[in-house]
Protein backbone atom coordinates (compact mmCIF):
# COMPACT_ATOMS: atom_id res chain seq x y z
CA UNK A 1 0.00 0.00 0.00
CA UNK A 2 1.48 3.45 -0.96
CA UNK A 3 2.28 5.65 1.41
CA UNK A 4 0.41 9.23 1.58
CA UNK A 5 2.81 11.26 0.66
CA UNK A 6 3.41 8.59 -2.69
CA UNK A 7 -0.80 9.19 -3.28
CA UNK A 8 -0.52 12.76 -3.08
CA UNK A 9 2.69 13.00 -5.17
CA UNK A 10 1.46 10.61 -7.73
CA UNK A 11 -1.94 13.10 -8.15
CA UNK A 12 0.17 16.05 -8.68
CA UNK A 13 1.93 13.98 -11.30
CA UNK A 14 -0.76 13.35 -12.91
CA UNK A 15 -2.41 16.58 -13.57
CA UNK A 16 0.73 17.42 -14.61
CA UNK A 17 0.09 15.21 -17.69
CA UNK A 18 -3.07 16.31 -17.54
CA UNK A 19 -4.66 13.06 -17.05
CA UNK A 20 -7.85 12.58 -15.51
CA UNK A 21 -8.32 8.92 -15.74
CA UNK A 22 -4.88 8.55 -13.90
CA UNK A 23 -6.13 11.27 -11.37
CA UNK A 24 -8.85 9.21 -10.37
CA UNK A 25 -7.17 6.44 -9.88
CA UNK A 26 -5.03 8.62 -6.58
CA UNK A 27 -8.92 8.49 -5.24
CA UNK A 28 -10.57 5.20 -3.54
CA UNK A 29 -13.27 3.27 -5.86
CA UNK A 30 -16.13 4.83 -3.30
CA UNK A 31 -14.28 8.48 -2.82
CA UNK A 32 -16.47 11.74 -2.87
CA UNK A 33 -14.72 14.88 -4.15
CA UNK A 34 -16.85 18.24 -3.18
CA UNK A 35 -16.17 21.34 -5.36
CA UNK A 36 -17.64 24.42 -5.09
CA UNK A 37 -20.99 22.78 -3.10
CA UNK A 38 -21.32 20.05 -5.86
CA UNK A 39 -20.59 16.47 -4.98
CA UNK A 40 -18.03 14.26 -7.24
CA UNK A 41 -18.72 10.25 -6.54
CA UNK A 42 -16.32 7.40 -7.54
CA UNK A 43 -13.84 7.61 -9.34
CA UNK A 44 -15.59 8.01 -12.75
CA UNK A 45 -17.38 10.96 -12.05
CA UNK A 46 -14.07 12.41 -10.27
CA UNK A 47 -12.40 11.83 -13.61
CA UNK A 48 -14.94 13.72 -15.48
CA UNK A 49 -14.69 16.15 -12.81
CA UNK A 50 -10.70 16.62 -14.00
CA UNK A 51 -11.34 16.59 -17.26
CA UNK A 52 -13.47 19.22 -17.43
CA UNK A 53 -11.22 21.45 -15.17
CA UNK A 54 -8.04 20.41 -17.21
CA UNK A 55 -9.93 21.49 -20.50
CA UNK A 56 -10.62 25.15 -18.62
CA UNK A 57 -7.27 25.56 -17.81
CA UNK A 58 -5.17 23.92 -20.63
CA UNK A 59 -2.13 25.91 -19.55
CA UNK A 60 -2.12 25.48 -16.36
CA UNK A 61 1.10 23.99 -14.32
CA UNK A 62 0.18 22.32 -11.70
CA UNK A 63 1.55 22.20 -8.15
CA UNK A 64 0.84 21.63 -4.02
CA UNK A 65 1.26 24.75 -2.62
CA UNK A 66 -0.02 23.24 0.88
CA UNK A 67 0.25 19.61 2.10
CA UNK A 68 -0.76 18.56 5.32
CA UNK A 69 -0.29 14.96 6.50
CA UNK A 70 -1.55 13.10 9.93
CA UNK A 71 -2.12 9.80 10.18
CA UNK A 72 -3.00 8.64 6.84
CA UNK A 73 -4.93 11.41 5.76
CA UNK A 74 -3.25 13.77 3.36
CA UNK A 75 -4.96 17.75 2.04
CA UNK A 76 -2.93 19.32 -0.32
CA UNK A 77 -3.83 23.28 -1.75
CA UNK A 78 -3.52 22.88 -4.88
CA UNK A 79 -2.37 26.10 -7.60
CA UNK A 80 -1.97 26.53 -10.75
Amino acid sequence: MPTTEEVLASHEAALGEQNPDKVSTCYAKDAVVVVNHARYRGRQEIAHRYATLISDLPHARWRSDVTVIHQRLGVCGMGM
